[in-house]
């Protein structure tokens, strides 16, 4: 199926598991509620990574054919969402949420033979290529740390979000340059980042969509930090156009994402943002 439709069923589907869900959050008291370092006003219900997971699945289930480690993505990922929830609704511990991150880490590896291997140039001074168990463990920790990082992340209306939106649009770019926009990949990347688009509409401040605001909650903020890592890579440890292409080359921008996204919030900037990609 072409990857626009696909695309469009996840964000189609998204827009309505977040209209559909809400009530349901208000009724399990699933919602965050204003305090401490919270302020923002009111309960709001805490269903986008639900939702985006939902649009996720949906778009997938649309494609001709969905190889094993597809599936096991999307199985892991399910496992994310879950913990996600039970966190957001009881506040489990901290030990808990990393021992099932670690261990959501092991079996997208084990599910999908995703390795990093190839690290590129990124100290200037060659090549760095691992081997041996140190593959493993590396890789291992990458993923449970990008798990975290996106958590850690949403702590502003669009930030997690935009940023994975940003990550999903340039990790297309590499796959469309270099794949001529073919492979599952490339067609996850447009299915995650439309369910993102979806959620987005409801994650703005709320003089821009009154009582309709919701949140990701750790649901949604582990699910994009999952398949962000995973896509990241699958496209940079795979062969592109005969060679290998570290995938840092192409999202190094993203460091700087978040540091714009706190400026505009805190009117730190007025007029014209420029982002430097050039270093």
């Amino acid at each position: 199926m072409n990857v626009l439709v696909v695309a469009a069923i996840g964000f189609l589907v998204t827009l309505l598991a977040v209209l559909a869900l809400r009530p349901l959050a208000k009724t399990i008291d699933l919602v965050d509620r204003p305090g401490g370092r919270k302020r923002h006003d009111g309960d709001v219900p805490l269903v986008g990574g639900l939702a985006m997971f939902l649009g996720l699945v949906a778009g997938v289930g649309f494609l001709d054919a969905s190889s094993s480690a597809v599936t096991s993505l999307v199985g892991v990922s399910a496992i994310l969402v879950a913990i996600g929830l039970l966190d957001d609704r009881f506040e489990l511990s901290r030990w808990m949420r990393l021992g099932v991150h670690l261990m959501a880490a092991i079996a997208l590896i084990a599910g999908t033979g995703a390795l990093v291997r190839q690290l590129g140039n990124p100290f200037g001074m060659g090549e760095v290529t691992l081997h041996g168990p140190g593959v493993t463990i590396f890789t291992v920790l990458l993923i449970t740390a990008a798990i975290n990082a996106f958590n850690m992340l949403d702590g502003m209306d669009g930030l997690a979000g935009v940023t994975a939106l940003t990550a999903f649009a340039g990790l297309a770019l590499l796959i469309g340059l270099f794949h001529g926009n073919r492979g599952q990949e490339f067609a996850i990347c447009a299915i995650a980042g439309a369910a993102v688009c979806g959620f987005l509409l409801f994650n703005v401040p709320a003089q821009y969509v009154g009582n309709m605001r919701c949140f990701m909650g750790d649901a949604g903020s582990t699910l994009l930090g999952a398949v962000v890592v995973w896509l990241g890579i699958r496209t940079s440890q795979v062969p592109l156009a005969g060679e290998v292409h570290p995938v840092i080359d192409a999202v190094l921008p993203l460091a700087e994402v978040p540091e714009a996204l706190r400026r505009i919030g805190a009117g730190e900037v007025h007029g014209k943002l420029v982002i430097d990609t050039t270093a």
